[in-house]
């Protein structure tokens, strides 16, 4: 592997990682908000042709929301 894909292979590693920050923010903020608003937002500021920041800002949200959802079900029983 060459040092450029080495390197691209990272920026596109600290890109998801920035985006995965920015949805679970967005959920921090919008608890309530359905997953196709989050993927909507994801679009809305990383593009279309950006799926690796997409996809990571959307799993985040997700990931957050199963957390959570699982929290409120522990305190239910």
């Amino acid at each position: 592997m060459t040092a450029r894909k080495r390197e691209a292979e990272a920026q596109r590693a600290r890109e998801a990682e920035a985006a995965a920050e920015a949805g679970a923010e967005y959920f921090r903020n919008n608890p309530e908000a359905i997953l196709v608003a989050a993927w909507h937002e994801a679009a809305r500021l990383y593009g279309l042709n950006a799926s690796h920041q997409l996809l990571a800002f959307y799993l985040a949200v997700r990931s957050a929301r199963l957390r959570r959802d699982d929290y409120q079900e522990e305190l239910r029983q």
